[in-house]
C-alpha cells in the first residue's frame, strides 16, 4: 500500500527542515554559460556587444572549467 499525499507532503516537509537546520540553504545556482551570454537584443548593435565579447575572451579555458585545471 503507498503512502498518501499528506504523509508524504508532510514527511518532505520534517526532512527539509531537518536539512536546512544542519546545512543552512544551498548557495546560489551558478549561472549556464547559455544564459549568461543570451544577451538577446544586445546583440542588435555593434556598439552594444563589447561586454559580451569581453565576457568571452575573458572567460576560463574549458579545461579549467571541467576541474583539471592548469
Amino acid at each position: 500500500m503507498e503512502p498518501d499525499y499528506q504523509s508524504v507532503q508532510e514527511y518532505h516537509a520534517r526532512e527539509f527542515a531537518r536539512l536546512n537546520a544542519i546545512y543552512g540553504k544551498p548557495p546560489p545556482v551558478e549561472p549556464r554559460g547559455d544564459q549568461s551570454l543570451d544577451t538577446g537584443g544586445a546583440m542588435e548593435n555593434p556598439n552594444n556587444r563589447s561586454s559580451t565579447v569581453d565576457a568571452i575572451r575573458n572567460a576560463p579555458p574549458v579545461r579549467e572549467t571541467l576541474g583539471n585545471g592548469p
